[in-house]
């Protein structure tokens, strides 16, 4: 029961208003793999899109959503459609190189998708996200929340997400 009651209050808040607008992740708190850059969420330049934040001890969860996520990127074009993918380094033991370098190698193997590194969970307390998780958020064209998922993701979930996907990418 406690974690449906923390559920619906973390729906409540992020559905309520578009979330962190204002939310950064720069400098020696993170930011782009590729250019090491800063990250901005208001920054979306018109497009849908999904944002996985993840503990990287958790990814594991994401598993039944990735051949969907590869789908949804061969089915729409980059310039109206987005997968950026968050990494929680604050929830996890594992160093920040190691993982700073296999997402290097992500980066240059799905070119289409941009890897964010969060040093100091910035999301978790923003957009008040559970913690050691994997959160999965979708976003219409004005950074509305449309789907928010954390745990692993079930057929219904994969379901549900991509057709608010397609909705809101037919929404021009």
């Amino acid at each position: 029961m406690k974690k449906i009651l923390l559920a619906l209050s973390l729906i409540g808040s992020l559905y309520g208003n578009n979330i962190g607008t204002n939310v950064t992740i720069e400098g020696d708190n993170g930011g782009y793999v590729k250019n090491d850059k800063s990250w901005s969420f208001n920054k979306n330049d018109n497009k849908v899109r999904i944002i996985m934040y993840v503990d990287p001890d958790e990814q594991s969860k994401g598993k039944p959503f990735m051949p969907t996520t590869f789908e949804l990127e061969k089915k729409y074009k980059k310039s109206d459609f987005l997968i950026q993918v968050i990494l929680n380094l604050e929830a996890t033991w594992i160093p920040d190189m190691v993982i700073k370098k296999k997402l290097v190698d992500k980066q240059i193997n799905i070119p289409q998708r941009e890897f964010i590194i969060d040093k100091e969970a910035i999301l978790v307390n923003e957009w008040n996200l559970p913690d050691n998780e994997y959160n999965v958020m979708a976003f219409d064209r004005h950074n509305k929340l449309i789907f928010l998922k954390s745990g692993e993701m079930t057929p219904e979930d994969i379901k549900n997400i991509s057709n608010k996907i397609d909705i809101s990418i037919k929404e021009k």
